[in-house]
C-alpha cells in the first residue's frame, strides 16, 4: 500500500498511521491540547483566523439551510462543537483517535450540547450513529490528504452518511497563500504532500462522486483553504 503523505513529516503533534476504508493511509493526531494549540496558529493572529475560518462555515450552513443535525468528522477533539451549537444545531461526531474521542466527549458535556461522539472512520459513517441521520456531514481539515480518486471515495461516503448536504474544507493553489504553500511544496519533495485543488479540480470531483456543487468558499487570500457545500 502507497502512502499518499509523508508520515514522518506529518503535522505536529504526533501522527500515527491509520488505514481507512479504499485502502488510504492518513495521520490520526493523539494529542488533544497539542492539536488544538496547533490549530490556533499564532497568538497575534489566532483571532483573525478563527474569525475568517467560521465566517466562511457559517455562509456555507446558510445555503445548506441551517441544519438541525450536523456530523462532524473526524472531529478532533470537538475544536468546532460551539460553532454547531451557536447554530443550534445536535452534533453526531466521529473520530479514529480514541484520545480525541474523549476529548470531544468531554467538549460535548462542557458545552451543554445534544449529540453523540463515536470512534468510527470517515470513509465509513454511515450507520455508525444507529437511527440517528445528519442533514449535513462536516468534514474539516481532512480531504486534502488524499489524490483525487481517493477524495471522490470519501465524498461518497460522507454523503451516504447525510440526509442533504456535505460540507468539506479543500486546499487550494488558487490565493497567493496557497500558490506559494504548492510550490513549496513540489520544490522541498517532488510532489506535495497535502493535495492543494483547483476550482475545476473540486468541481470534478463533485461531479465524480455524483454531488452538486453549491459553494467554494473561500476562507481569504491569506489562507490556502476553502470550504466547498455539496448537495445530494
Amino acid at each position: 500500500m502507497t502512502c499518499p503523505i509523508d508520515l514522518q513529516q506529518a503535522d505536529r503533534p504526533r501522527a500515527l498511521a491509520a488505514t481507512a476504508a479504499g485502502g488510504a493511509v492518513y495521520p490520526v493526531f493523539d494529542d488533544p491540547d497539542g492539536y488544538l494549540r496547533l490549530r490556533a496558529g499564532r497568538p497575534g493572529l489566532r483571532d483573525a483566523k478563527r474569525y475568517f475560518e467560521r465566517r466562511a462555515i457559517r455562509r456555507c450552513l446558510a445555503d445548506a439551510g441551517r441544519p438541525g443535525v450536523i456530523c462532524d468528522a473526524p472531529c478532533g477533539p470537538g475544536r468546532l462543537f460551539d460553532l454547531w451549537r451557536d447554530g443550534g444545531a445536535t452534533v453526531l461526531a466521529a473520530d479514529l483517535s480514541k484520545d480525541m474521542v474523549a476529548a470531544a466527549m468531554t467538549a460535548l458535556r462542557r458545552l451543554g450540547l445534544a449529540g453523540q461522539v463515536r470512534r468510527g472512520d470517515a470513509f465509513n459513517l454511515a450507520g455508525l450513529f444507529g437511527e440517528c441521520s445528519a442533514d449535513v456531514v462536516a468534514c474539516v481539515r481532512f480531504c486534502y490528504y488524499f489524490d483525487a480518486d481517493r477524495r471522490v471515495r470519501l465524498l461518497r461516503a460522507l454523503a451516504r452518511a447525510a440526509r442533504g448536504h456535505v460540507l468539506v474544507q479543500y486546499k487550494t493553489r488558487q490565493t497567493p497563500r496557497g500558490l506559494w504553500n504548492w510550490l513549496r511544496g513540489r520544490l522541498r519533495r517532488g510532489r506535495t504532500r497535502k493535495h492543494h485543488c483547483t476550482a475545476a479540480e473540486i468541481r470534478d470531483d463533485a461531479r465524480r462522486a455524483g454531488l452538486q456543487l453549491r459553494r467554494i468558499q473561500p476562507i481569504g487570500p491569506a489562507s490556502d483553504r476553502v470550504f466547498v457545500l455539496l448537495a445530494k
